[in-house]
C-alpha cells in the first residue's frame, strides 16, 4: 500500500470490523452523498451517517430519514465527536471553529449562526435520536478519533489494561496542545471517566433485533496490508482476531504457530486457533502484566524485582539456546525471539504471566535484545517508573548498559518498520503531539501577551540598537554560533561575579549592574539562559523592558543572510548551474567522505548552497540516540568545508523538509539516491514541486557511514 492509501484507509476501521452479510443493502451519508440520501426512496438493511451531521442545523430530520428507510432488522451506525473529549481539554482546536474550548463551552460565547458545524455530548446525542423515534441504542467510546480509530469500547465495559503506550492520541491541531493526553487515560479509568471523555463516539441504533454483541475492538490499519488486524471481543466470552485484509491471514496461524511454539517450551499462552480465517481464543477476565508489575513497583519493590527476574527467565526459557553467553555485554542468542514477550502482551492469572498476541517470531535474536525491549516496554507506560526505580537501575542488573545503544537501536527499527514510522512521518507530524512545543505552549499560558511577544518574535525591536547577552552558559554560546555573524553582539552579562572581566567568542562579560550606566534606548537584551524567571524579574526591578527571551529548542531562525544578502546575490550571480540556491541536510556526525561526496555534489549543482545540521535532540528523537559530537561542533566542521555556503542549525519541532523549505525557500533540496524510493521522501518531493522547488537525488559514497564508523570503532 502507498503512503495516502494508508493514511486514506484508516478512518476505515471505526466499522470495517462490523460483519456485514455479503449481500447487504447498505447507504453510507458522506457530504457528497448527503442529497442522494435525503432524496432516495429504496430500504437499506444499513445506515452509515458519518460526522456530516454536525453540519446540519436539524440533524433530527437525518436520524428520522434513516428510521424510514431502514428494514425492521435494520441498523443505524452514527459517527460523531464528543464535545467533551478529552483532547479538548489538552488544548486540542475545536474543528469547526477552529478555536480552542469552544466546543467545551458549548459555543455559548460565539452563538452558532456562523459555525460551519458543532460538537455534541452524549446526552444531546441521546436527546436527538430520542427525537428522532430511536430508543434502543448504545454508545462505542472511540480512541484516538474518527480519522484514527485505533480502540473502541462498549459504554458498558471497562479495559483492564494501561491504555498509555496502547494508543497514540492524534490532534486537529498539536500547536495548540498543552497536555498529553496518553498521560490521562489510566486516571479516566479509575476515576470511571474514560467513557465520558473519549474523543468519539460510535452509535448503534435498532428497532426490532438486538444489539451487536461486541464490546471492545482495537485496530492496526497504519500497519499496511500483512499486519494490519482487528482483535475483536465479544460479550460471549470470545475473542477474535481478524486480518484488515486478505494478506494478513498469514499473520493468524504465525500467531497460533508461535503460541504452541512457546507451549512446547512451558511456557503459559492462552489456547488459540484459526477458524475462518480468524483466530479465536477464550476471554482473560484478568490484569494485564504491565498492570500487574506497575502497581508492585508502587507497593512492593522486591517483589517488583523478583517478578521482572521471573519475566526475564520466562524469555530465557522461550527458545533454545545457538550461543552462550560470553560475558561479553552481548549475552547469548536465542535460535528463536519471541519479540513480543513483553508485559502489556500478557496476562497475570493465579501466579502465572500467561502470553497471547505474539504475532512476530525472528531467527538468531539476542536474548539480550528481547529483556531490553521487557523493560523498555514497562517504562513506556509508568510515566512515574523512573521516579520510583530508574530504568538504568534494572539495565545494570541485567547487564544491558555496554551494549545498551545497540538494543535501543533495534527494538527503534523493528517499531519503525511495524508501525511504518517513515512513511506516516509527515502525517504524524500534523496530527500527533510535538512534546516539546507541548512544554512551551504550557510555559506561555503562565506569562503575559507582552511576553509571548517578547518570547516569539525575539530580534522586534532590536534595529540601530545595541545587542546584550544575558548569560554566559550552553544557550548563550549556541546563539552566538547561530546569530553572531548576522547580529553583532557588544557585551554578555553574567551574575557570577568570578565571571565578570572575562570574555567568550572574543565578548567581554561584565555584571548587569553595567546597564544602569548605559542609555535604555541604546540596547536590546537577549535573555539566554533556561531559567529566566529570575533574570526578567532582575531586568523589570532595573526598569529594562526591551528584552527578549531565546529558547534554542523551538525558536526558528530568522535568516537576514537568506533575505537580504542570497537575494543580493541572486542579482549579481549568473545562473550558469542548474540551480540556484541549494540545500542539503542530515546529522553530519563523525564528518566522513560519503558527507564531503553528497555536498560535494549538491554544490556543483547550485550557486549557493546551504547546510542544515540537525540538532542533538532532533537526532535522538529520530534514532532515539544522540550523535557522538555535539551539534555545535558538527555545525563548524561543516562550515570547514569550502562547498558549504551557510550553515544553520535545524531545531527541534522544526526540522523537518517543508519547514527547511519555509526558512530557506531553497530552488532545489539535494539527497542521498538511498533515499529516490522511499515514499516519505517522494510525498516531500511532491509538495516542493508545486512550490517550485525540488529534490534530486545525488549518489554518494554509500559503504561509509556513521554507523559503519561505530561498529568498526567497538571492533
Amino acid at each position: 500500500m502507498t503512503t495516502q492509501e494508508i493514511i486514506d484507509n484508516l478512518p476505515k476501521a471505526v466499522l470495517n470490523w462490523y460483519p456485514f452479510e455479503k449481500n447487504a443493502r447498505i447507504f453510507v451519508v458522506k457530504e457528497d452523498t448527503l442529497q442522494s440520501f435525503i432524496e432516495d426512496t429504496k430500504q437499506y438493511d444499513y445506515v452509515i451517517i458519518t460526522a456530516v451531521w454536525e453540519k446540519e442545523k436539524d440533524p433530527v430530520r437525518l436520524f428520522e430519514m434513516a428510521h424510514k428507510k431502514l428494514a425492521p432488522s435494520g441498523r443505524l451506525f452514527v459517527l460523531m465527536n464528543n464535545r467533551l473529549g478529552i483532547r479538548y481539554f489538552c488544548g486540542d482546536k475545536d474543528p469547526y471553529t477552529d478555536t480552542v474550548a469552544d466546543c467545551l463551552e458549548d459555543y455559548s460565547n460565539i452563538g452558532l449562526d456562523h459555525a460551519n458545524g458543532r460538537l455534541y455530548d452524549k446526552v444531546q446525542m441521546k436527546e436527538l435520536l430520542s427525537r428522532a423515534g430511536w430508543k434502543k441504542l448504545q454508545f462505542f467510546s472511540v480512541f484516538s478519533d474518527l480519522q484514527n480509530p485505533s480502540h473502541m469500547y462498549a459504554e458498558n465495559y471497562m479495559p483492564n489494561e494501561n491504555l498509555t503506550n496502547r494508543i497514540f492520541p492524534t490532534y486537529n491541531n498539536p500547536d495548540t496542545v498543552f497536555m498529553e493526553e496518553k498521560t490521562l487515560y489510566q486516571t479516566l479509568l479509575r476515576n470511571g471517566m474514560l467513557h465520558q471523555m473519549a474523543n468519539a463516539y460510535l452509535v448503534e441504533c435498532v428497532m426490532d433485533t438486538a444489539l451487536c454483541d461486541v464490546c471492545h475492538v482495537t485496530s492496526s490499519l497504519d500497519r499496511g496490508e500483512e499486519d494490519a488486524l482487528f482483535t475483536i471481543i465479544h460479550r460471549s466470552g470470545v475473542v477474535e482476531k481478524r486480518p484488515a485484509y486478505p494478506d494478513g491471514i498469514k499473520r493468524m496461524r504465525e500467531i497460533a504457530e508461535n503460541l504452541q511454539r512457546l507451549k512446547k517450551r512451558g511456557i503459559e499462552v492462552v489456547d488459540a486457533k484459526v477458524e475462518n480465517g480468524a483466530l479465536v481464543m477464550p476471554y482473560i477476565a484478568c490484569e494485564t502484566g504491565q498492570l500487574y508489575l506497575g502497581h508492585l513497583l508502587h507497593t512492593d519493590l522486591e517483589k517488583f524485582l523478583f517478578e521482572m527476574d521471573r519475566f526475564k527467565a520466562l524469555i530465557l526459557q522461550s527458545s533454545e539456546v545457538e550461543e552462550a553467553d560470553q560475558k561479553d555485554g552481548n549475552g547469548a542468542v536465542l535460535a528463536q525471539g519471541f519479540i513480543d514477550m513483553v508485559p502489556l502482551n500478557s496476562f497475570y492469572q493465579e501466579g502465572k504471566f500467561v502470553f497471547y498476541d505474539q504475532e512476530f517470531c525472528i531467527e538468531h535474536m539476542p536474548a539480550n535484545e528481547l529483556v531490553y525491549r521487557l523493560i523498555s516496554n514497562f517504562y513506556s507506560a509508568e510515566p512515574q517508573a523512573e521516579q520510583i526505580y530508574p530504568r538504568e537501575k534494572l539495565l545494570e542488573r541485567y547487564d544491558l548498559l555496554r551494549e545498551r545503544e545497540r538494543w535501543q537501536n533495534a527494538e527503534w527499527e523493528f517499531l519503525k518498520k511495524l508501525r511504518k514510522e517513515t512513511e506516516l512521518l509527515e502525517y504524524h507530524k500534523k496530527t500527533r503531539l510535538n512534546k516539546a512545543l507541548m512544554l512551551e505552549n504550557r510555559k506561555r499560558m503562565n506569562r503575559s501577551a507582552a511576553f509571548i511577544h517578547r518570547y516569539e518574535n525575539i530580534f522586534d525591536g532590536l534595529e540601530g540598537k545595541q545587542l546584550i547577552l544575558f548569560g554566559t552558559g550552553k544557550y548563550a554560546q549556541k546563539f552566538i554560533e547561530l546569530y553572531g555573524h548576522d547580529y553583532p553582539i557588544s557585551l554578555l552579562l553574567d551574575n557570577n561575579p568570578e565571571k565578570a572581566g572575562c570574555e567568550l567568542y572574543g565578548i567581554k562579560v561584565e555584571s548587569p549592574e553595567i546597564l544602569q550606566k548605559l542609555p535604555k534606548d541604546n540596547y536590546k537584551i537577549m535573555i539566554c539562559i533556561r531559567d529566566f524567571s529570575g533574570v526578567i524579574r532582575q531586568l523589570e526591578k532595573m526598569r529594562v523592558d526591551n528584552f527578549s527571551i531565546y529558547n534554542p529548542n523551538i525558536q526558528v531562525p530568522v535568516k537576514p543572510r537568506m533575505s537580504i544578502q542570497v537575494q543580493e546575490a541572486s542579482q549579481e550571480i549568473p545562473q550558469k548551474k542548474p540551480y540556484h540556491i541549494g540545500y542539503v541536510a542530515g546529522a553530519f556526525d563523525m564528518f566522513h567522505i560519503g558527507h564531503l561526496n553528497l555536498i560535494r555534489r549538491a554544490k556543483e549543482q547550485c550557486d549557493y548552497l546551504i547546510a542544515g545540521v540537525m540538532s542533538d535532540e532532533r537526532m535522538f528523537e529520530l534514532k532515539q540516540k544522540y550523535p557522538v559530537i555535539p551539534c555545535h561542533e558538527r555545525m563548524q566542521v561543516v562550515a570547514g568545508c569550502r562547498y558549504v555556503d551557510q550553515v544553520e542549525e535545524l531545531p527541534l519541532g522544526r526540522a523537518g523538509i517543508r519547514d527547511a523549505y519555509e526558512m530557506f525557500h531553497f530552488d532545489c533540496m539535494f539527497s542521498g539516491d538511498d533515499h529516490s524510493t522511499n515514499q516519505g521522501w517522494l510525498n516531500a518531493q511532491a509538495y516542493l514541486r508545486t512550490q517550485g522547488s525540488d529534490i534530486v537525488f545525488v549518489s554518494y559514497t554509500k559503504e561509509q557511514s556513521s554507523t559503519e564508523i561505530r561498529k568498526k570503532m567497538q571492533e
